[in-house]
């Protein structure tokens, strides 16, 4: 119950971070049997988040085995279904502990569930797809030789995009391709499972590759996301924006002067909306004032505690989600043990509703002001 509670206050909490999610191939992850979701990783954690909590069956996370050191992370890490890979980066010693990992995700596979890894081995915040590691070719493998290939195991290619994981109100976009079974490399796994590795690494690399966006040029990354966001405004039904991304970023970068950093980047939408900036004292602020202490104790972790840019947002969200349960606790025991409970339920109420308010405002401000 706690966990089905935990994944309802993430998706809102995922759906008030970020001003749109996008979405496509929801229907490409089935939704029985053994799965394997093989994504990029660009923002720690926070993949994992946003590549699994809007499915609709309970998906086992693979995550650093670093994390898992002290006895009590072990255990509250287990019970939110992580399960740790253990890298050479991270100590030779510690290598053998992968033959558990396998075995519990063996397990999982032989009774129906799924895991998600990300196949890249490293997390780095960039907008390309790294070289894949074969650890992904080996588990899938391996588990289906050791179920006599009768396992049904699949692997659901996966690309998670952002547009600035660690910015408040930016944009994500999720993309399954459609699974391909394991059971196709059994003829060279049987006689040679170093080879087939190799051929199932080398495909779902190929399979990752068109479900992130590219851009060659780091430099040109900043640029790249104006150009982009033009395209999603003159297309905003269009679900083959993946398909020519790339393509009008160069085009644009054609007819665009060029700087250092790539191409001059004119603001899109620079309108001032009377009507928004009354909303503002009527919404935001309220919302805003209510909802301080979570909103400011959540940036001031952020600010402090994160060292590298790919856990930003991950921190953010999480250690916002966290500090909002407290919140409300200590406000509705606060609230009910002083004042007539129906005057404490319309006041939590009032809380509730001007902080999404004060969210949505926020979020159409953003759009304006790009």
């Amino acid at each position: 119950m706690f966990l089905d509670f935990f994944r309802i206050w993430l998706r809102l909490s995922l759906r008030a971070y970020f001003k749109r999610f996008y979405w496509i191939g929801k229907e490409n992850v089935p939704k029985k049997g053994p799965i394997i979701i093989a994504s990029n990783h660009p923002s720690a954690f926070l993949d994992g988040f946003v590549g699994t909590i809007f499915l609709e069956r309970h998906i086992h996370y693979i995550t650093r085995g670093d994390v898992f050191k002290k006895p009590w992370a072990e255990k509250l890490l287990r019970f939110f279904r992580l399960i740790p890979i253990y890298r050479r980066e991270e100590g030779k010693e510690n290598m053998h502990k992968n033959d558990d990992t396998f075995r519990a995700c063996f397990n999982l596979f032989e009774n129906g569930g799924g895991i998600i890894i990300f196949s890249e081995g490293i997390c780095t915040e960039e907008k390309r797809l790294r070289p894949l590691r074969k650890g992904t070719a080996r588990m899938a493998l391996e588990a289906e030789a050791k179920n006599n290939w009768q396992l049904g195991l699949q692997i659901v290619p996966t690309g998670i995009n952002y547009t600035n994981p660690g910015q408040y109100g930016s944009e994500v976009f999720l993309v399954h391709d459609k699974p391909f079974d394991v059971l196709k490399y059994r003829e060279s796994y049987e006689q040679n499972p170093a080879r087939a590795i190799n051929e199932l690494t080398s495909d779902l690399q190929e399979r990752m590759k068109p479900l992130v966006i590219t851009i060659p040029d780091p430099s040109d990354e900043e640029a790249a996301e104006y150009a982009l966001a033009l395209d999603r405004i003159e297309n905003p039904a269009s679900k083959q924006w993946m398909n020519h991304t790339v393509h009008r970023f160069l085009r644009e970068r054609e007819i665009c002067a060029t700087t250092k950093a790539g191409v001059d980047m004119p603001p899109l939408i620079r309108r001032e909306n009377l009507f928004l900036q009354l909303l503002a004292i009527l919404f935001y602020w309220p919302g805003y004032v209510l909802n301080f202490p979570p909103i400011a104790l959540s940036k001031y972790v952020q600010r402090t505690k994160v060292t590298r840019i790919e856990f930003s947002a991950s921190v953010r969200i999480l250690s916002t989600l966290v500090f909002f349960i407290f919140y409300y606790i200590i406000a509705s025991i606060l609230l009910f043990t002083t004042l007539p409970k129906l005057i404490s339920l319309g006041i939590v109420g009032i809380m509730i509703g001007a902080g999404m308010l004060s969210n949505w405002y926020l979020h159409k401000h953003l759009e304006q002001h790009k």
